[in-house]
């Protein structure tokens, strides 16, 4: 009676450690899918402030076509109106419309820039037109970032049945997590 006692004893302590282990990573993965999209949103709106100052730059110092001008900046201003949150990454229609309103923007403002008369000469509007590039190079890498956090994470849950429902609290109702699915995984 004794060793079952000691024996159930040992078992308890093993699942408890089990049980701390998998709180453990999967606090530890989320936080790093939470990084990585935080840091995609802050790069995200840094490309879209270098944008509306890109706009600026040009304004102070060259004539140019207004009426571009400023389809450009409602085009730049709306960005924010629709781009996805993390809970809406299931829609990828959503997803899919911010990337080609994205993506139309940067193709109308290197086209407003290239037809824009001395744009190439002002070294701000090389530099701003070098960092809009990267912020959005940037941005597609933390997707990727994302989604291998994402991936690792469901993979945990997957493996893991039961643990998060032992766990409770905030735990007890999570479901695997959407991704973005950039690449084949």
């Amino acid at each position: 009676m004794i060793l079952a006692m000691i024996a159930m004893s040992c078992q308890q302590d093993q699942n408890q450690q089990e049980l701390a282990s998998f709180k453990e990573n999967f606090d530890s993965l989320f936080a790093e899918r939470q990084i990585a999209w935080d840091s995609m949103m802050v790069e995200d709106d840094t490309k879209i402030r270098y944008m509306s100052r890109l706009l600026d730059e040009i304004s102070y110092q060259l004539p140019y076509d207004e009426f571009k001008m400023e389809q450009l900046r409602s085009n730049i201003q709306a960005l924010a109106g629709i781009r996805f949150n993390i809970d809406e990454l299931t829609q990828s229609e959503k997803v899919d419309a911010y990337d080609a309103a994205t993506d139309s923007v940067l193709s109308s403002l290197v086209s407003f820039v290239t037809f824009t008369p001395q744009a190439s000469e002002i070294p701000l509007v090389g530099e701003l037109m070098s960092d809009i590039r990267q912020m959005d190079n940037f941005v597609l890498q933390r997707r990727n970032r994302f989604d291998d956090a994402t991936m690792a994470l469901n993979q945990l849950i997957e493996q893991n049945p039961g643990k998060l429902e032992a766990l409770g609290g905030q735990y007890a109702d999570v479901k695997p997590f959407p991704m973005f699915l950039l690449y084949p995984g």
